[in-house]
């Protein structure tokens, strides 16, 4: 295998070690696995560290002067506009209403 594709490889064990892989890299991980110590242990200590995050990290509040400062510095930014949704072709909505005409007339007779 190349030094390139274990490179790769090591990226996808780690998103896959997040749930973010489709099934088809996931299951090119699970292949890679069964071979490769290396990315094993890999896996290992990501599992080790998301585990020790998610029992023995402990949540703080942001002070209210802190988020008096970062809510003043969004509003300064201005609203936050949806993105505007894809443009329509008026070709399609032309041969699509065509279609629904001829499929009326035929209906009729």
């Amino acid at each position: 295998m190349s030094d390139e594709r274990h490179q790769e490889l090591r990226l996808l064990v780690q998103a896959d070690s997040d749930g973010e892989l489709a099934a088809r890299d996931a299951a090119a991980v699970a292949a890679h696995l069964a071979d490769c110590a290396e990315c094993r242990a890999l896996q290992r200590r990501l599992r080790e560290t998301k585990h020790g995050i998610a029992t023995e990290a402990s949540y703080h509040r942001a002070p209210k002067d802190l988020r008096r400062r970062v809510t003043a510095a969004i509003a300064e930014q201005g609203p936050v506009l949806p993105p505007s949704p894809p443009r329509r072709s008026w070709k399609w909505a032309w041969s699509g209403g065509s279609f629904g005409a001829g499929a009326l007339v035929a209906a009729s007779l």
